[in-house]
């Protein structure tokens, strides 16, 4: 099952990208208005993903809502497993009970699937088994993401920098299109001798500053036409230089991981 994301499909990189950015957005507005009870789940949904790029080695082992997250006791081997997904302390009145929820609401986006597959899963245990597009989406997460100061993941300013570019350089393409296309049909249709018609028409009604502008409509419509294409070139080139991976990347992710998870057992009361 592969599980990571093609560096040179653009817009399947940018289709996930979009994603979780409208995860995140409509995560923040679900915060400022839930109620105690009813808190949304998408930022340990993304932890858990987070997890998977690095640390989920046997694809088919699944992930279990009361082991995993339910148990009130929370045994060291448990701290273990919360500190593996970057589950701080302070997160544990957020997932204790809720388990299950952030495993449905992560089954529901299509990123994991029930399994009553393992002989470990009993009859009042949850099991999931994480998706191709779980697994994915992890290693979405994995790059465009960093983890900031309260250990939670945030998309990296150079990936919403990027991905900014690219998204207007989509929108240029299709103002080049269009742009093109009527420059095409005004072409053969006889533009020049038609628009000639209409500047003499109008000049002779009204005045000659609006056969000027008529008169001036090809060169205007030739000028957003190159402009458009040399902004989307440009667009997508810069976009293109701030999303891809450079040297050193995952030494560093890794580096930060280890050094937020010794904080995080630290938490934990954990040496």
């Amino acid at each position: 099952m592969e599980s990571s994301i093609n560096q040179t499909n653009l817009f399947k990189r940018l289709n996930f990208f979009q994603k979780i950015k409208d995860l995140d957005e409509q995560c923040q507005i679900q915060e400022e208005q839930h109620s105690s009870n009813a808190a949304p789940t998408w930022q340990l949904e993304k932890k858990i993903l987070y997890w998977t790029y690095l640390g989920h080695k046997r694809l088919g082992s699944p992930l279990k809502s009361k082991v995993h997250f339910e148990n009130p006791n929370f045994a060291a081997e448990d701290h273990s497993k919360l500190v593996d997904f970057l589950i701080t302390s302070g997160e544990i009145n957020a997932i204790k009970g809720r388990g299950k929820t952030t495993l449905n609401n992560l089954e529901q986006k299509g990123f994991c699937e029930k399994t009553d597959g393992p002989k470990e899963c009993g009859p009042d245990e949850m099991c999931y088994i994480i998706t191709k597009d779980g697994l994915e989406m992890g290693a979405a997460l994995w790059e465009f993401c960093t983890i900031n100061g309260d250990n939670n993941l945030k998309l990296h300013w150079r990936y919403r920098f990027g991905y900014f570019l690219m998204l207007l350089s989509i929108y240029l393409i299709y103002i080049f299109a269009v742009c093109l296309l009527i420059f095409e049909v005004l072409q053969k249709i006889n533009m020049q001798s038609h628009l000639a018609l209409l500047s003499n028409s109008i000049a002779s009604r009204f005045s000659p500053e609006h056969q000027i502008i008529i008169d001036q409509v090809p060169a205007i419509l030739k000028d957003i036409y190159i402009g458009s294409g040399i902004l989307t070139t440009a667009f997508l080139v810069i976009g293109m230089v701030f999303t891809i991976r450079y040297p050193g990347f995952s030494k560093r992710r890794i580096t930060k991981i280890n050094e937020t998870r010794n904080l995080i057992r630290s938490t934990w009361g954990k040496k």
